[in-house]
This record gives C-alpha cells, structure tokens and sequence, in this order.
C-alpha cells in the first residue's frame, strides 16, 4: 500500500513541469521583449506599450482582489498607477517623435515605468 501511494506521489511530481509548461499564461512563462526587433516603428512601439500597460492594470486588480486590499490600500495602488501613466505616456511620445524607437530609447521608457511603478513590472 505504501508503494502505491510513493508511486501515485512520484508520478504527480513528475508531471508537475510538464504540466507547467502546457499552460501559456504560467507565471513562469511570462515573455519579455528580448525577441523585440529595433529600430521598431512608432506606431509599433506605442502598441506595446498600451498592451503591456494594460496588462499592468489587470495584474494591480488581481492582486487587490487576491490580497483582499482595504478599500484605501486600493485606491492609493489606483492613484499611484494612475499618476504614473501619463508620464510614462509622455516618455513615449518623446521617443516616438521621429517615427522610429531605437533598443536606446525603449530602455529609457522601461527605466522610467520601473521607477514609477516599482510594484508592477515582470
């Protein structure tokens, strides 16, 4: 009976990575941009940036529910990201404004969206 369940046991273990990686949303399977092709155009960069914004925002109300915040504990994290976007947004359009964005300048816009949102990044 006790070899039963060590094999049962050692069979879950073994399929917990393969496991792992079948799911595309794991955490351990987040992308970063280091297949990202530079120059990357404007247009191109600004999407980017929405999207992973975005994401950003989905993330920071997943852990305010999953972390049950206090209602002012969630709205400082609201206003901070809030307060946060548009200077980022900003950042952004000054990288854009010759229609192209170098590996340079997107590190500049990463750079500042760590330092404004020190809690959100992956």
């Amino acid at each position: 009976m006790m070899f039963r369940s060590c094999l049962v046991l050692a069979a879950a273990l073994c399929s917990l990575p393969a496991a792992a990686q079948a799911r595309p949303d794991a955490p351990s399977e987040i992308r970063h941009d280091g297949d990202a092709k530079f120059p990357m155009s404007a247009a191109d960069f600004r999407q980017h940036i929405s999207d992973h914004l975005q994401k950003a925002r989905a993330r920071m109300e997943e852990h305010i529910a999953n972390k049950q915040l206090p209602k002012d504990q969630a709205d400082q994290l609201r206003a901070q990201f809030d307060a946060a976007v548009p200077k980022i947004n900003a950042k952004v359009d000054e990288v854009c404004s010759d229609g192209t964005v170098t590996k340079e300048e997107a590190e500049a816009v990463r750079e500042l969206s760590r330092s404004l949102l020190p809690n959100h990044h992956h």
